[in-house]
């Protein structure tokens, strides 16, 4: 299976702004040096982030998708929590701390999430019948910034700089086998991601002609898109040469000094 990742997709369309939340347009634009912050000081507040508009090739298989977030918290009782979260059900689908006590420099958080988690949520939640492309379709990540237990956060002290989401995904492998019979070469057998235009070329030996492939068609050279493993022969035909000579003994022919083949049709006589 080959392996892929997905660009950085950052959303596309207008955040959801919680209550208690400041400048929240400012970590869906990709400047990382600016920030969304929570001034409620107290309770718990949530923003989403919308619109990331995803999309993986249809024969691709989703792994994983990780969400990361540049996230600071100036304060020892706050806590962040970022939420895979999707419109096709009534919750988020999986909740992590990632940022919970004081962190003095703003920084990178990953979470991965594995299809294996993020099916096993969309199926309890009764969303998607376990299909993830419908999980990115309608993706939103949700950050909740509140207090631990009964103190208060400070004003402004959780932040959120930066949020991007990579998709990571497998595309099939099939193996294209090529054959020759006796009297030529073939190229262009290996093994490829299903989708991949290939161009296989059949070669004949001197004295031989190429025939076809066993599919029927008649072009040496020619391109094919992998779908499936697939093997495929080229035939190749001896040529039926006839001789010059001169008494027994084969002669050449010669144009000034130059020696030159002669042919009949297409069938090379010397």
């Amino acid at each position: 299976m080959g392996a892929h990742s997905t660009d950085k997709f950052r959303a596309t369309a207008s955040p959801s702004i919680g209550t208690g939340w400041e400048d929240v347009a400012n970590i869906y634009d990709g400047n990382v040096n600016t920030y969304a912050k929570r001034t409620n000081t107290t309770g718990t507040s949530a923003t989403h982030i919308n619109g990331f508009g995803i999309t993986v090739p249809s024969n691709a298989t989703v792994t994983s998708v990780e969400i990361h977030s540049k996230l600071y918290s100036a304060n020892d009782d706050g806590y962040i929590w970022v939420y895979v979260y999707t419109d096709e059900g009534p919750t988020s689908v999986k909740a992590k701390e990632v940022v919970n006590g004081a962190e003095l420099t703003a920084q990178y958080v990953t979470h991965t999430y594995t299809a294996e988690e993020l099916q096993t949520a969309l199926e309890s939640k009764g969303v998607c019948d376990g299909d993830i492309r419908q999980l990115l379709n309608t993706l939103r990540v949700r950050f909740v910034m509140g207090d631990a237990g009964d103190k208060l956060l400070t004003l402004g002290n959780c932040r959120v700089y930066d949020n991007y989401v990579v998709i990571n995904y497998t595309i099939p492998d099939y193996v294209l086998t090529l054959k020759a019979t006796e009297g030529g070469t073939v190229t262009g057998g290996g093994t490829y991601e299903e989708g991949t235009s290939v161009t296989i070329k059949a070669t004949p030996d001197e004295g031989y002609r190429f025939v076809s492939w066993s599919d029927g068609n008649t072009n040496a050279s020619r391109s094919i898109t992998v779908k499936a493993n697939k093997t495929l022969t080229a035939t190749f035909e001896k040529l039926e040469t006839s001789k010059i000579y001169c008494g027994t003994e084969k002669v050449s022919v010669y144009c000034g000094t130059q020696k030159v083949s002669v042919y009949c049709g297409t069938q090379k006589l010397i």
